[in-house]
């Protein structure tokens, strides 16, 4: 097993926020998966897979997934939809080992960074 450093996203109150507020969340979620999936790519990270209203993404430098989580939440405070809707995301790193298997990961890194 290979240690990585995992970052993990999540909106917060997004079932509740789709129910209140559809239109807005139509036109946030598609704005905030180019932003988080371009700060990935931007600090030398990968996304493994986009779990509807977050990401699950590795880095291969603790400072990097750092640094993505600082310039993410910079970009969601500016970002928000024409009725003030904002969205807050908890951004969980973790180092820990994993293996790759295909296109994903898996171990015991991965499974306690996601919770």
């Amino acid at each position: 097993m290979t240690p990585r450093l995992f970052l993990f996203t999540d909106i917060e109150g997004s079932t509740a926020l789709w129910q209140s507020r559809p239109e807005a969340m139509r036109r946030l979620l598609p704005r905030h998966d180019e932003l988080v999936a371009g700060e990935v790519a931007a600090c030398g990270g990968e996304v493994v897979k986009h779990t509807g209203d977050g990401f699950f993404c590795v880095f291969h430098r603790p400072s990097s997934a750092a640094e993505c989580a600082v310039r993410i939440q910079r970009g969601l405070s500016a970002l928000k939809s024409e009725d003030g809707v904002t969205l807050r995301v908890r951004i969980g790193l973790h180092l820990g080992e994993a293996d790759r298997r295909g296109d994903d990961y898996f171990g015991p890194g991965v499974s306690r960074a996601a919770r």
